[in-house]
């Protein structure tokens, strides 16, 4: 198999395994012939992050249950009265 990203042949040296839906959406299904260990660190740090980032106040809403754990709490400063409770 080769990475879709990059066309590198995986082998047992490149392989990892990538969620085929976002943990953070739910997804629990992965595979280990869709993309390189060096691709999947560069979207997992700058896309997936960022998507997981987005879709955190959702996840929390709709209960997702994530195989890596909980939601991430949602932080955030609530005013009252001219008192800031974070």
């Amino acid at each position: 198999m080769k990475c879709y990203v990059c066309s590198i042949e995986i082998t047992s040296e490149t392989e990892t395994e990538e969620h085929i839906i976002i943990n953070a959406a739910g997804g629990r299904l992965k595979s280990k012939d869709l993309i390189c260990k060096d691709c999947n660190s560069t979207f997992g740090g700058k896309i997936d992050s960022l998507l997981a980032d987005q879709l955190n106040n959702l996840s929390n809403m709709l209960m997702v249950k994530r195989h890596r754990g909980n939601p991430q709490p949602i932080l955030g400063e609530l005013k009252s009265n001219r008192e800031v409770y974070s």
